[in-house]
């Protein structure tokens, strides 16, 4: 298969839907590449490696339960995405880019 980040977002998910990757490898892929680039482009201000990998996981169990079953699943289910920084997600530092922040951690 081709770098899994070279595919398009429907490629990918179609990709998924068929069980021909796994959303662990898609966001493992991503991640990678966000670790070989981002030193240079210094585009994330952190990386939740391990919840995106958690998550993946959940997101493959559901897939496989749903395929086994026949049933349908959100068209995004197992696609890794970047959150920018000014959104509050629970236990992730949410600074807006801003020392002031620096610390800030959402309760919700």
């Amino acid at each position: 298969m081709t770098n899994l980040t070279h595919l398009t977002l429907v490629q990918a998910a179609e990709a998924l839907r068929a069980g021909d990757i796994t959303s662990r490898a898609l966001t493992q892929a991503y991640l990678e590449r966000i670790e070989t680039f981002d030193r240079h482009y210094h585009a994330f201000l952190q990386v939740d490696s391990q919840g995106a990998l958690s998550q993946a996981e959940q997101a493959d169990q559901i897939l496989d339960a749903r395929r086994k079953d026949g049933q349908d699943v959100s068209p995004l289910m197992g696609i890794p995405i970047a959150i920018k920084d000014v959104l509050a997600v629970e236990g992730l530092r949410c600074t807006a880019g801003s020392k002031i922040l620096a610390t800030f951690e959402p309760p919700y």
